[in-house]
């Protein structure tokens, strides 16, 4: 097989790959949390909330209170039904990935 060949190939797998149902809903699922504003203001919280949470700079009290608003947020956003959807299909795309690869160091 020439280099030509191989890389016919490669398109090939890649264009069946992107007609896959899994890797469509993977896709749709990104596209449709990337527009989210519920979800891109929780993120946003998060962030804000992680950078607060310095314990030698607060007292214990502060630190455990901040800690206990970062974990909120964190199972608040991990919860929500798109975020649980999205983390099982990005697991199984990784399974499916991994099987490929697999064939192809046969």
């Amino acid at each position: 097989m020439n280099k030509e060949e191989l890389f016919k190939e490669i398109d090939d797998i890649k264009e069946h790959l992107y007609n896959e149902p899994l890797i469509k809903e993977y896709f749709r699922l990104a596209n449709t949390i990337k527009n989210n504003k519920e979800l891109n203001d929780l993120a946003k919280e998060i962030e804000f909330s992680k950078k607060n949470l310095v314990p030698s700079s607060s007292s214990k009290e502060d630190y455990e209170k901040e800690l206990a608003t970062y974990n909120y947020l964190k199972e608040k956003y991990n919860s929500n039904p798109l975020i649980v959807n999205f983390s099982m299909i990005k697991e199984q795309v990784k399974d499916l990935i991994s099987e490929i690869k697999d064939i192809i160091q046969i």
